[in-house]
Parts: C-alpha cells; structure tokens; sequence
C-alpha cells in the first residue's frame, strides 16, 4: 500500500444516511413540518427508494418530488403503493 496514497473519502454509507437525512428533512417540509406515516425512505449510491402505502396518487408525486430536489440525489425509485 502506498503511504503517501490520500485518505480515502468518507465512506459512501455515511454519506448516504446523510443524503437520507436531508431527504427526510425536504419530505417533512412538503406536508407541513410532518414527515408522512407509513412512509420508509432507502439511500444507496446516492439513490433514493421511497416505500410505504400513501393514500392516494397525489401524495405519492409530491413525496417523489421532494425527495429528488435535496442536492446530491442522483434519482429517485418510487415504490409506494396506494
């Protein structure tokens, strides 16, 4: 191993629970401060899975559409069902 190799980055978990994070957070501010129920959100590679039962389609786009407007989302997976 190289000695004078630079340290490696922080590892791509930490940066996702800190993306997931700042996903929750935009999620929570498009229903008024409260982050829907039923609702689970994933990250992996800087990729975000929402999951859960909503009640109806509108509120599975505006979930969909906050999560992927927090910076450094490379794209969304909407897995909700109705």
């Amino acid at each position: 191993m190289n000695q004078n190799a630079p340290s490696p980055s922080p590892s791509p978990s930490a940066d996702d629970e800190a993306l997931r994070v700042a996903v929750g957070a935009e999620i929570a501010a498009a229903f008024d401060g409260r982050f829907p129920d039923g609702v689970t959100l994933g990250v992996a590679d800087r990729r975000v899975t929402v999951r859960g039962c909503v009640e109806d389609v509108d509120t599975a786009q505006r979930i969909e559409k906050a999560a992927a407007v927090s910076a450094g989302v490379l794209g969304v997976h909407n897995a909700l069902s109705l």
